[in-house]
């Protein structure tokens, strides 16, 4: 499935052994719906299909999304194998944490400061919450 839209993917650690390329996707219940029926109706086949082919799943299930917006997300390894995996993604509420992420609030959560953690935490404006910051599981 080729990708429309450019604001819904991002790359993570690029020009690492492990880069990534990761694609934000929203979940629609009326094509849950729909996979949950048709999964009933062919005994399970479906979800076998799905386990091995979890890009499918996230297609048949989602929409494609910015990244922010995102309760799914698919990474995708870059390197010739090119395997695909699928994430949900939980909001955390910096607030309630036990512990400082860090003493200064410029200061980059990860080494990168360019990340797309990074962002979500510098920027909470991203998920409509200003307390409310998406990571992957």
């Amino acid at each position: 499935m080729e990708e429309k839209s450019k604001d819904h993917r991002g790359l993570l650690n690029q020009g690492e052994e492990n880069e990534l390329e990761v694609f934000g996707y929203r979940t629609q219940n009326l094509r849950r719906a729909l996979c949950l029926i048709t999964s009933v109706l062919t005994c399970g086949v479906l979800l076998l299909v799905f386990y091995w082919k979890p890009q499918w799943r996230v297609w048949a299930n989602c929409i494609p999304c910015p990244l922010q917006e995102a309760d799914t997300v698919l990474l995708k390894t870059t390197d010739e194998f090119q395997r695909y995996m699928r994430k949900k993604v939980i909001c955390l509420y910096l607030s309630t944490l036990k512990f400082p992420i860090s003493k200064n609030p410029e200061e980059p959560v990860v080494a990168d400061r360019h990340s797309i953690i990074n962002q979500a935490v510098l920027k909470p404006e991203l998920k409509g919450i200003k307390e409310k910051h998406g990571y992957v599981e």
